[in-house]
């Protein structure tokens, strides 16, 4: 299955190590957006951010689930949510709903929401891995 992990930018490092356990799976990650540290800041400019964006949303529209790590507000995270919704991907919720944010959007049916990571990876491991 393709996976995109959603996540606020400081919890990146979380991120890549839920990715690295998703992939240990079987699974494959549409895009490691937290690599993208490794640019200095002065290399980010506008076209940088434009590219980065054009980028998170292909990871997005290319996974067959978006899993999100729910742990405070993002705007980045609430873009890609959208765009999951919007086309219609399922969302594995890593959090409690309405703890960092009331958005209505969290109750669409696209949701599962689950109180921590491995209740979501027990959600993605294969039936003939359990």
């Amino acid at each position: 299955m393709k996976i995109y992990v959603a996540a606020p930018w400081k919890e990146r490092e979380k991120a890549s190590e839920y990715a690295g356990k998703i992939r240990d799976l079987g699974h494959t990650i549409t895009h490691e957006w937290w690599r993208f540290e490794n640019v200095p800041e002065g290399n980010r400019n506008d076209e940088f951010h434009r590219i980065c964006a054009i980028v998170d949303s292909y990871g997005v529209r290319d996974a067959d689930v978006v899993v999100l790590l729910n742990s405070m507000k993002s705007e980045g995270k609430a873009v890609e949510q959208g765009i999951a919704i919007a086309l219609g991907k399922k969302i594995i919720a890593v959090g409690k709903r309405g703890e960092h944010s009331k958005n209505v959007f969290h109750y669409m049916d696209n949701y599962i929401w689950v109180d921590d990571f491995d209740r979501a990876l027990a959600l993605l491991t294969p039936p003939e891995a359990r």
